[in-house]
C-alpha cells in the first residue's frame, strides 16, 4: 500500500472525505454536476433543464462551490458555472466502477 494511503496519515483526512461524499450523494446536486458535465450553464439554465427553483439551484451552486466542486465565470451580467474537472473524472470513475460491478453480479 502506498504510504501516504496508510490510516494513521489518513485518519485525520477522513471529516474532509466524508463531507466530500455528502455533496456527491444529494440527488438534486447530482442533476446539477450531470448537467454541467455536459456544458457551462446559468442559474437560469439548470433551473429549466432540472425543474427545480431558482433558489434550491442556487443554494445547491453555493454550497458545491464553496467545496470547489463548481467554478464560476462571469459573463456581463450573468455568472455561468461549469463542473470541476477532479470532479468530472470522479463521476466518470464511479459510473465506470458501478457498471463493472453490475456486469460481475449478471
Amino acid at each position: 500500500m502506498e504510504e501516504f494511503l496508510r490510516y494513521e496519515h489518513m485518519k485525520d483526512e477522513i471529516p474532509k472525505i466524508s463531507d466530500f461524499y455528502k455533496i456527491m450523494g444529494d440527488e438534486t446536486r447530482l442533476e446539477i454536476m450531470f448537467l454541467l458535465m455536459e456544458a457551462e450553464m446559468s442559474v437560469g439554465e439548470i433551473t429549466k433543464n432540472i425543474n427545480r427553483d431558482q433558489t434550491t439551484i442556487s443554494h445547491q451552486l453555493r454550497l458545491m462551490k464553496k467545496s470547489g466542486f463548481v467554478l464560476s465565470t462571469r459573463h456581463g451580467k450573468y455568472i455561468f458555472y461549469s463542473l470541476d474537472d477532479h470532479v468530472k473524472n470522479i463521476i466518470k470513475d464511479t459510473l465506470r466502477h458501478l457498471n463493472e460491478v453490475g456486469n460481475e453480479e449478471k
